[in-house]
C-alpha cells in the first residue's frame, strides 16, 4: 500500500466517523421528535412549534461533520496530488569515535556527495582531553536512511532516535489561508484602483492592503519553512572522542620561571606606584581646598596660644 492509498483510506475513515456522528444526531433528534409528537397527539398541541428544536439538534452534528470532512478531504487531495503524505522527519545519533577531526572530514565529504549541509556546528574540548563535536545537519528526506547508515560507520553508536511528523493538514490549512489572503488583496487593490471616496477612505484601504500583504509574506515564509522541513530531514549528531589518558605537559625550565617571576614583580611594582600617584592626583585638589578653608582659623588659634604662653612667662 503506497502513501496515496493510505491517505485516501484515512480520509475515508474520517468520513465514516462523520457519517456515524450525523446518524447519531439524527437518531437523537428523531426520538425527541417522536416524544414531542406523542405528547402533541395526546395533548392536542401543535408539532410545528417544535421544528426549531429539531433544526438545532441537527446543526451541531452536521457542522462538526462538515468541518472534519473538509479537513480530511483536503488532506487526502494534497496527499494524492503530491504522491504521498507530507512528513517532516528528524533523527538524533550519538557516536564515539577515535578521532574527531577524521570524523568531521568524513562527514563533510558525505554531505557534499548527498546534497546535505551543516546547519549548526560546535566543537568543544582541547587535547589531551576528549573533544566533542555537536552538529545539526540537513539532508534530503530520501537520503536519511543512507545518512544514518554512514554515521553509524563512524564509530560506536551510543544512542539513536528517529521521529516524524505528519504536516499534511497543516499544509492544507496554510494554503487555504494564503489563497484567501491573496484574493482579499486583489479585491482591495481593485477598490484602490477605482479611487472612489474620500482621501481618508483611500488611506484606510492602503493600510488594509499593507496589513494583508504583511500576513501574506508571513504565510509565504511559513510555507517555505514547512517545505524545507518536508524536503530536508534534520539530524542532530553528537560525535564524542574516546578518552585517552596522557601525561601532564612538562614544566618550563627554571630559568624561564625566574624570568617570568621577575617580569611579574616589575609589573606589580609599576602598578603599585602608578596607583599611588593616581590617588595623590585625585585627592590633591580636595586637600588643597580644605587647607585654604582651614588656614585662617588655624592661624588665629596659633596666635592666641602664643599670646597666652607669653603672658604666663615670669616678668
Amino acid at each position: 500500500m503506497n502513501a496515496s492509498a493510505a491517505a485516501v483510506m484515512l480520509a475515508g475513515g474520517r468520513w465514516l466517523v462523520v457519517l456515524l456522528g450525523v446518524g447519531l444526531g439524527l437518531a437523537g433528534a428523531g426520538l425527541g421528535f417522536s416524544d414531542l409528537s406523542d405528547s402533541t397527539f395526546y395533548g392536542g398541541g401543535s408539532v410545528v412549534g417544535y421544528w426549531p428544536y429539531f433544526l438545532i439538534a441537527l446543526a451541531g452534528p452536521v457542522g462538526a461533520g462538515a468541518t472534519v470532512f473538509r479537513r480530511a478531504w483536503g488532506a487526502a487531495v494534497v496527499a494524492v496530488a503530491s504522491g504521498g503524505l507530507l512528513v517532516a522527519r528528524t533523527a538524533a545519533i550519538h557516536v564515539v569515535v577515535a578521532n574527531v577531526d577524521l570524523a568531521r572530514a568524513d562527514l563533510t565529504r558525505f554531505l557534499a556527495a548527498h546534497r546535505g549541509y551543516i546547519s549548526h556546528l560546535d566543537l568543544s574540548g582541547e587535547p589531551p582531553a576528549s573533544r566533542v563535536l555537536t552538529v545539526t545537519v540537513k539532508v534530503p528526506s530520501a537520503e536519511l536512511e543512507a545518512t544514518l547508515t554512514a554515521l553509524r560507520g563512524f564509530g560506536r553508536v551510543v544512542n539513536e532516535t528517529q521521529g516524524s511528523e505528519d504536516v499534511t493538514a497543516q499544509s492544507v490549512d496554510l494554503d487555504a489561508r494564503l489563497s484567501n489572503a491573496r484574493r482579499t488583496e486583489q479585491r482591495l487593490a481593485a477598490v484602490l484602483d477605482g479611487r472612489q471616496g474620500r482621501v481618508a477612505d483611500i488611506l484606510e484601504v492602503e493600510r488594509e492592503i499593507a496589513r494583508v500583504r504583511g500576513e501574506i509574506e508571513q504565510m509565504e515564509a511559513e510555507r517555505t519553512r514547512l517545505t524545507g522541513r518536508v524536503d530536508f530531514a534534520a539530524v542532530d549528531l553528537r560525535i564524542e572522542e574516546e578518552r585517552r589518558a596522557g601525561l601532564a605537559p612538562s614544566r618550563p625550565p627554571f630559568t624561564r620561571e625566574l624570568a617570568n617571576a621577575a617580569v611579574d614583580g616589575y609589573q606589580a611594582a609599576v602598578s603599585v606606584v602608578t596607583g599611588f600617584l593616581l590617588l595623590v592626583l585625585r585627592l590633591a585638589p580636595t586637600l588643597l581646598l580644605f587647607g585654604i578653608l582651614l588656614l585662617w582659623p588655624l592661624r588665629a588659634a596659633w596666635r592666641r596660644a602664643t599670646r597666652l604662653r607669653v603672658r604666663q612667662l615670669p616678668s
